[in-house]
């Protein structure tokens, strides 16, 4: 999938899908829509097959705009988008999603949702180290693995990995 482009002081983001070379890969975000999205004066606008969702907060994804405006296929789709991008605000929505699913339109534990923490946190990337920690830890949607729960906290700050630990020593 692609995200795209800005349009006259608004930002307009069309979601297609990307022409395949018959592998399924991640959907990913366009560099533009990533610096549209640091203008902070500028009305958030999606249009996806001919609907659009406005945006009036900056800070929020367009994965969250899409699917508090019920259109729960393209928001997870861009939510995991955003998060492979590396987006904090995305990662915790997706954690939030799959421990809880949405309705019927996404499934509890979630399969996308943990290969793209996994892939995230091979990166480096902080939040998905905290969400794959606890997910390991209470043993939410895998077999419960404390050691690579632990194995996650590693080169986090000491308060964080407490914190987190005592969340994942609760019943």
């Amino acid at each position: 999938m692609e995200v795209a482009q800005r349009e006259s002081g608004v930002d307009r983001f069309c979601i297609r899908p990307r022409k395949s070379s018959g592998t399924n890969s991640a959907p990913s975000l366009s560099a533009k829509s990533n610096s549209a999205r640091t203008d902070a004066n500028a009305m958030r606008v999606s249009k996806t097959s001919n609907q659009q969702v406005n945006r009036n907060n900056p800070g929020e994804p367009l994965g969250v705009a899409l699917l508090k405006d019920s259109q729960s296929p393209n928001g997870v789709t861009t939510l995991l988008a955003e998060a492979f991008a590396l987006s904090e605000t995305a990662h915790d929505e997706l954690s939030r999603l799959y421990e809880t699913g949405l309705d019927t339109r996404l499934t509890q534990f979630d399969a996308r949702i943990l290969t793209c923490f996994t892939t995230t946190a091979g990166d480096g990337f902080i939040p998905a180290k905290k969400a794959l920690a606890r997910i390991y830890g209470k043993g939410l949607g895998v077999t419960q693995d404390l050691q690579k729960a632990k194995a996650m906290l590693r080169g986090l700050p000491k308060q964080e990995s407490k914190a987190i630990l005592a969340e994942i020593s609760r019943p």
